[in-house]
């Protein structure tokens, strides 16, 4: 079963490396001119460096934390990247954001690939009650991914 923390210590990790060799490279090119200049500025850059990712790390999921967040939202179109950035949110929960549903051609259940061993169903609303969707739902946050076929209802209520 996947884990529902969406901080993992392996990716602090991962993140932490990459922006130090990113840093070391960025030193190599503008030490590669001026010699002397490379012996002092790469353990100082680096050392501040490092202190620096890690109490911006910390700072800003503290303030994710405090902020407690909370919006709804809902996803308007049925396309690829809805579905990748639905099922991020549903793991991500600390981002407070909730998904509602998707909005698509016809009413149904869209199952999403997140979730093990029971996956997740999200409803799919039809584009002609949108607005009595938004009021209800109290969604305030839309996502387009695509507005195939639920375009000329967008324009028509928003019109």
């Amino acid at each position: 079963m996947p884990s529902t923390k969406p901080y993992r210590f392996e990716s602090y990790v991962l993140r932490l490396m990459s922006g130090v060799g990113i840093a070391c490279v960025l030193i190599a090119i503008v030490s590669y001119p001026i010699p002397q200049f490379g012996k002092d500025a790469l353990c100082q850059s680096n050392g501040l460096m490092v202190l620096s990712l890690c109490a911006w790390r910390v700072g800003f999921m503290r303030v994710i934390e405090r902020a407690r967040i909370h919006a709804r939202v809902l996803v308007i179109g049925l396309q690829a990247i809805g579905k990748l950035v639905a099922e991020e949110l549903l793991r991500q929960k600390k981002l407070g954001m909730e998904v509602v549903g998707f909005v698509g051609q016809s009413a149904g259940q869209l199952t999403l690939s997140y979730g093990n061993p029971i996956r997740v169903s999200l409803p799919v609303y039809q584009p002609s009650s949108l607005m009595d969707l938004f009021e209800q739902k109290s969604v305030n946050r839309i996502l387009l991914a695509g507005v195939e076929g639920c375009g000329d209802a967008l324009r028509a209520r928003t019109a």
